[in-house]
């Protein structure tokens, strides 16, 4: 059985160099990166006549091979504020300052941007439940109260928006993420969500999303450092048989001073 004590100053500069040194969060969004940046090596290595070609051979437009062609046409302004009612405008001119053909009738390869989201919703101390969220910053932003932050601590298509400053202004701590040894690399403190993502929107989560996710953060979690150690835990808890007198009594007091 676990004793609980809030005396852990020594513990905290363990957790914040155990945090620090744990890279797999880190590893997986540089892994993500790492898969648009070969790709646009890709085509950056394509002769001006095979990008021709393979933008007329698919189905439907590609966004990087189109960005690589007016890139190429020395139009990346043009390009970067293209909407879908003006790109392919600025594709075709692209090809003819390039002085190729790009032929067929195309739908642009982008996800229409959702008005509203379906998220799941992390609150500190409450069970995780799923809602529907307007897909704009101002409605993000009032959700998380603050400044929002982007994580990717998934190998699919989701992410964490939580609040930017949560640790720094001392919102209660809410859940914790592990790394492949199941070893604590990240708190986040505060209101947050979890969403679905594709190279350029938030996106709805999938049932199959909702439901994984759901499973893995259903419950709160309390911080604590087992007497005797240096180790720091989150250990999970219903709220709905626990009472608040009793997760305080085990949580370690580290919202002013955490750092990671």
């Amino acid at each position: 059985m676990h004793r609980y004590t809030d005396g852990y100053n020594d513990a905290l500069l363990r957790f914040k160099s155990m945090v620090h040194s744990a890279k797999t969060v880190e590893s997986r969004v540089l892994i993500r990166e790492e898969k648009i940046m070969q790709r646009n090596e890709y085509y950056a290595s394509l002769s001006l006549n095979e990008l021709a070609e393979e933008i007329n051979n698919n189905s439907e437009w590609d966004t990087q091979q189109l960005q690589e062609l007016c890139y190429r046409a020395d139009m990346e302004e043009e390009w970067e504020q293209a909407t879908d009612e003006t790109f392919e405008a600025v594709v075709n001119k692209a090809a003819d300052k390039l002085e190729i053909t790009i032929t067929g009738a195309y739908q642009l390869d982008r996800v229409e941007k959702e008005e509203k989201i379906t998220v799941l919703l992390l609150e500190p101390e409450q069970e995780a439940k799923v809602i529907e969220l307007d897909n704009s910053l101002e409605s993000m932003q009032k959700t998380v109260g603050g400044n929002i932050e982007v994580i990717y601590p998934f190998t699919n298509d989701a992410c964490i928006v939580c609040n930017e400053e949560g640790k720094l202004l001392g919102l209660p701590l809410n859940r914790a993420l592990y790394d492949d040894c199941d070893k604590i690399c990240e708190v986040i403190a505060g209101t947050a969500f979890i969403c679905g993502t594709d190279d350029e929107n938030f996106t709805s989560l999938s049932e199959q999303q909702i439901e994984h996710y759901s499973k893995q953060f259903e419950l709160p979690e309390i911080f604590y450092r087992k007497y005797g150690t240096n180790e720091i835990e989150a250990e999970k808890y219903n709220p709905n048989l626990e009472t608040l007198i009793l997760k305080k009594d085990k949580q370690i007091n580290i919202e002013e001073d955490l750092d990671i």
